[in-house]
């Protein structure tokens, strides 16, 4: 969770700092709402494909923290867009494209096994 935390976090510093150079403070408010809603879904899902995640339950783990995932995202991208705010006119289905590939990656990232080097010659006995 750590990392998923520190991505979204470095993710954040360069949207508003991308966003505040083209349209100035306006523009702060969109990454910020995306990267909170990216966030969310993701913590939502490591905790609960940590739950789910005995062998039995992989597939059900996955579904559940896809849909954990992508939901919070989604509603605050269908709010937006239908109230046709300032954060949709700011940007905010970009933002969200982002940053929910920066939590989709880091989630594939910090769950990939780590591989031990096999050694090239025996040890002696």
């Amino acid at each position: 969770m750590a990392a998923l935390s520190a991505a979204v976090a470095l993710g954040l510093l360069l949207g508003c700092a991308g966003a505040w150079a083209l349209v100035g403070t306006s523009g702060l408010a969109a990454p910020v709402a995306a990267a909170a809603a990216c966030w969310i879904g993701g913590l939502a899902a490591v905790v609960a494909e940590e739950r789910l995640g005995s062998p039995q339950r992989r597939g059900a783990a996955m579904v559940v923290g896809t849909g954990l995932r992508l939901g919070p995202p989604v509603v605050l991208a269908l709010a937006s867009r239908l109230q046709a705010g300032r954060l949709w006119e700011a940007g905010l289905a970009y933002y969200l494209g982002a940053f929910y590939i920066v939590v989709l990656v880091t989630d594939a990232v910090t769950r990939l096994p780590l591989r031990q080097p096999k050694p090239r010659h025996p040890a002696p006995p």
